[in-house]
């Protein structure tokens, strides 16, 4: 199981779109590869022998690997493949004018490995901007040599044309690659810096709105309770007006581990609640034994719940069809909740890790509460479980 607090892989841009390139330029690999195969098969009598199989296998299998690693979200493969790919191809390319059997093709029959320059380009667009347009220059290149080495000499030699129209051909899709992996990047910059801007918006506001508590305590009660005790002598009435100004403070300052405390069994109360408000079939199960937790803060109570809500909808959103159970125990000076699918998951190694989602709205909304922690264990294919809890101190 991989460990890493993160939020989905869906909450960017830039993976999904990956993801679906990816699977679209492996997926038209693959289908070169089919459609060539008869032609690499009934070509290979123009090469040594054992050449076509491996050169078959450098240029086509890396789209394979391409697709299966961009289903599991596995990028870091998907990159090595698009390299594999292309030097594959150039490897191929540039041995077989070394290893030609002198058979030459008929005029009207192009070499099976000549008609694809463009592919190993198209693949490092992914995750190139400039390399893939370098490579197409080469590729083309060979490819045309080998071309014109294929066949019978024609009477005019159109190689410099040949090439131009491959450069041109190969190029187009390779620059609508580019420029779709670039506007993913763009807009996961926009969100990025429309968090930032929505977070910095929302500390302010908060910062302001504890000013407005502390201004309106110091004018409503202690400034007031202040001229009261200067003109009227000591009563009942001002010692109960102090004394509700006194109280009134120490709540504002007082640590949320000492305000609405609740006992373990009103905790699980409200995340049963919680769970069947959002979903009537989740199971939810209890253990309490052999705890020290009398009492939990209301505020860590709050918390909890608002993440186990958070996690159930991820699942609800995400996860696909599968079953999920919520499972609370208290055991020693610990309590803690634990949310878990056997749904699609995901890989936290594929996304940004500068991103809230999960962070913000579990993790970081326990972390905040002294003595809480989150962790987030998912794997693509292996469900994913959403662990939050708080421990006595």
């Amino acid at each position: 199981m991989t460990r890493l607090i993160v939020p989905l892989p869906d909450s960017t841009a830039y993976p999904r779109i990956l993801r679906g390139a990816t699977i679209f330029v492996g997926s038209g690999g693959f289908a070169y590869g089919v459609i060539n195969a008869w032609s690499a098969a009934a070509q290979s009598v123009t090469v040594a022998s054992w050449w076509t199989p491996f050169a078959f296998g450098a240029v086509f299998a890396p789209y394979v690997v391409m697709v299966v690693a961009a289903a599991r979200a596995r990028f870091d493969l998907v990159k090595a493949a698009a390299v594999a790919a292309t030097v594959g191809y150039l490897a191929a390319v540039a041995s077989w004018p070394l290893l030609r059997t002198g058979v030459l093709l008929p005029v009207h029959e192009t070499l099976w490995i000549v008609m694809l320059p463009g592919l190993p380009p198209l693949a490092l667009a992914l995750f190139w901007r400039y390399l893939p347009f370098v490579a197409l220059l080469a590729t083309s290149v060979l490819a045309q040599l080998d071309s014109r080495l294929a066949r019978p000499v024609p009477e005019q030699n159109l190689f410099a044309l040949d090439l131009l129209f491959s450069l041109a051909y190969s190029a187009l899709p390779g620059a609508a690659c580019v420029m779709l992996i670039h506007i993913a990047h763009t807009l996961d910059a926009s969100q990025d810096a429309a968090v930032a801007t929505a977070s910095a918006t929302a500390s302010a506001r908060a910062r302001d709105f504890e000013r407005r508590r502390w201004d309106e305590l110091t004018h409503d009660g202690v400034i007031a309770t202040l001229i009261a005790a200067a003109k009227t002598a000591n009563g009942p009435v001002l010692a109960a007006d102090a004394a509700k100004t006194l109280a009134n403070i120490d709540l504002l300052r007082a640590p949320r581990t000492t305000v609405g405390a609740m006992t373990v069994g009103e905790v699980a109360t409200s995340v049963r609640a919680v769970a069947v408000d959002i979903d009537d079939s989740v199971t939810v199960s209890v253990e309490a034994s052999h705890t020290t937790v009398t009492t939990v803060p209301g505020a860590v109570n709050t918390a909890l719940c608002a993440a186990v809500a958070e996690a159930l909808r991820n699942w609800q959103r995400h996860a696909g069809p599968s079953e999920c159970t919520v499972s609370m125990v208290a055991a020693g000076p610990q309590l803690s909740v634990c949310v878990a699918d056997d749904g699609v998951g995901f890989d936290p190694n594929a996304v940004s890790r500068r991103r809230l989602g999960l962070r913000a709205s579990i993790t970081r909304r326990m972390t905040d509460q002294p003595g809480g922690w989150a962790l987030i264990d998912s794997t693509p294919g292996h469900g994913c479980t959403v662990t939050v809890g708080w421990r006595a101190r």
